[in-house]
């Protein structure tokens, strides 16, 4: 792509006859205008003129009406290409008189120039459609530009403060001017990264001269390819879907030769009210959590997960490939040993990649499903109002995948990039809540923390709500398999491991992630049910009276007392009552907290 001068009208000519482009070429480089000139017959014409359009950024295209066939009466076929150089102004310029020419022109506020006209009105016609209305932009930073440039990794020459002008002049047309505000964000030292998005998204304040009663809107900057199937999903996948009376909604877009915008509103919430689910996460408790989740996956998004077919004979791995790219991902793991080490963990442990590669993408399931989901459901992606409603936004990704989809990235994000580890054994805090969460027997069965977990505040938080996931899980799409799930959230936790826009430390988490999954769908017989699991204490160790000994049930009891409260959260998530084996095992941790109660007020007396 070249470099562009900012200060000078780029001008295409789209011409069949050579003579003619030739000639009008030097006479609007002579104007003062930078010219290129479409070169080709028919087709190779209009293709050759596109090219150039996109690699020069031409503000205005001086078209001719007919290029494939110009003796054919009914041959519009410049008039028709004009739609492929938004957002350039046209002139349309040719050397007959045609009534139906002209009026297509003007109701599509084109230029109308014939080659008989004076020149100069050419030249007027040029400089009409070049010319932009006022719109003013207060930026969030002097260099906005070139944060845009790296969000969207292009060179930064290709991104200018005209580019971004002109773009959300389109996005916001009854608007003199835009505030752009960056969203809030936490404090970089709680948060390991920020989240996987090749775009800007910001607050959006409009100026119109008619009213200053504007809500403010969340306006998306990325590369036009990106923004054009953003669109074209909401479209398809969104707009009548989801069940909500408040749903951000889609409101303008536009793209320009290289970046597209678009632009949401949340119809009934004020900007102030809400809150991404990173800061909701943060200052809430379980409780509040999983309702918000609730809400997102068993209401908003119902007809989403509910309308399932099947996945067409693809195979799970064929799936994440192509929404992950895992073959790409899996590459730039590290391959040459079968077993890694992990600070502070003392045993080595298997190599997700190596295994993925051997066994795991082979793995097959009956009935594999699929439906619509978002795609992209990390925590930064969905907005909490103060009502707990929930706003979806950033549907590039959206469309049918398999079921899990939106669930295991949910989960993966809050566990390597929100929980907050402690600042030493970083490693081995995660490696416990890993463990604690791979205890399950199935995905809406029971699953308890274990006492390492149960004692660290952060790590409980992140165990009752992942857990709670996993039960959204199975009552959002009726699929109850755990294998599937754990197969599920590999393959997005090694996505993670090799993001190159993620933190060292967020991967190395994720390849400890990845390990322990693959320790666990090895253990061949440890994914069969084998009925209901509780802690017991030994009561040969309660034999002898004495302050260790209550200290001992003390303790047992208030871990006791969490497990309840974690498969409690996990009950009230059922809305016709819990499954038989959450009930069952909710049960006996009940008549466990007697009996160790019992023996505490024998000892007491």
């Amino acid at each position: 792509m070249t470099t562009r001068n900012q200060d000078t009208i780029r001008v295409l000519i789209v011409e069949f006859n050579s003579d003619r482009r030739t000639a009008l070429g030097e006479n609007l480089r002579q104007a003062g205008y930078e010219v290129h000139i479409a070169e080709g017959e028919g087709e190779a014409l209009l293709d050759d003129a596109h090219a150039r359009f996109m690699d020069h950024f031409c503000h205005v295209v001086v078209l001719a009406p007919r290029l494939i066939n110009p003796a054919d009466p009914t041959d519009f076929s410049g008039l028709e290409a004009s739609t492929r150089f938004a957002p350039a102004g046209i002139v349309i310029y040719t050397s007959e008189p045609n009534d139906e020419i002209a009026f297509r022109a003007g109701w599509e506020h084109m230029g109308y120039v014939r080659t008989t006209d004076p020149r100069r009105k050419l030249l007027a016609a040029i400089e009409e459609q070049a010319r932009r209305r006022p719109f003013s932009i207060r930026w969030p930073q002097s260099d906005f530009q070139e944060h845009v440039a790296a969000a969207l990794k292009v060179e930064p020459t290709q991104i200018t403060g005209e580019d971004l002008r002109i773009l959300l002049g389109q996005v916001f047309p009854k608007a003199i001017g835009v505030e752009l505000r960056p969203l809030p964000v936490l404090d970089t030292t709680m948060l390991a990264a920020t989240p996987i998005r090749r775009a800007m998204v910001l607050w959006a304040q409009e100026n119109r001269l008619t009213t200053a009663y504007l809500t403010p809107k969340v306006a998306k900057i990325g590369t036009r390819e990106r923004i054009e199937r953003e669109v074209e999903n909401y479209t398809n996948c969104v707009e009548g879907r989801l069940r909500q009376d408040r749903q951000a909604r889609l409101e303008g877009h536009a793209v320009l030769w290289h970046i597209g915008a678009v632009a949401y509103t949340f119809l009934g919430a004020s900007p102030d009210e809400l809150q991404s689910f990173r800061h909701y996460y943060t200052k809430n408790d379980p409780a509040s959590i999983l309702n918000v989740l609730r809400v997102l996956f068993t209401h908003t998004c119902q007809n989403w997960y509910g309308d399932q077919s099947s996945l067409d004979g693809k195979s799970l791995y064929d799936y994440y490939n192509e929404a992950l790219d895992l073959d790409e991902h899996i590459a730039r793991f590290d391959q040459s040993q079968y077993r890694l080490s992990f600070p502070g963990l003392p045993d080595e442990l298997p190599n997700p990649a190596l295994w993925v590669l051997r066994e795991g993408r082979e793995m097959a399931f009956p009935e594999l499903r699929r439906c619509i989901s978002h795609g992209d459901l990390h925590s930064d992606n969905f907005f909490v109002d103060h009502g707990n409603m929930v706003w979806l936004i950033d549907f590039e990704q959206t469309g049918l995948t398999h079921v899990f989809r939106d669930f295991v990235e949910l989960e993966a994000d809050i566990k390597l990039r929100l929980v907050q580890y402690p600042p030493e054994g970083d490693l081995a805090a995660i490696a416990a809540l890993e463990r604690a969460l791979l205890g399950g027997q199935s995905l809406a069965g029971m699953l308890l923390p274990s006492p390492e977990v149960s004692l660290d505040p952060n790590l409980y938080k992140a165990f009752q709500v992942i857990s709670g996931i996993r039960h959204l899980a199975a009552i959002a799409t009726g699929v109850n398999r755990l294998q599937e799930y754990y197969l599920a959230l590999l393959y997005e936790t090694l996505f993670m491991a090799t993001q190159h826009r993620l933190r060292d430390i967020i991967k190395e988490r994720a390849r400890l992630s990845a390990a322990l999954i693959v320790e666990r769908l090895t253990r061949r017989t440890g994914l069969l049910g084998r009925g209901v699991s509780i802690p017991r204490l030994d009561t040969a160790l309660l034999q002898q009276p004495g302050m260790q000994t209550r200290q001992m049930l003390n303790e047992q009891l208030s871990y006791l007392a969490a497990c309840y409260r974690s498969a409690d959260l996990q009950a009230q998530l059922h809305p016709d009552g819990p499954p038989p084996e959450l009930a069952e095992g909710m049960s006996l941790i009940q008549q466990e907290g007697q009996r160790l109660r019992s023996f505490l007020n024998r000892f007491s007396t």
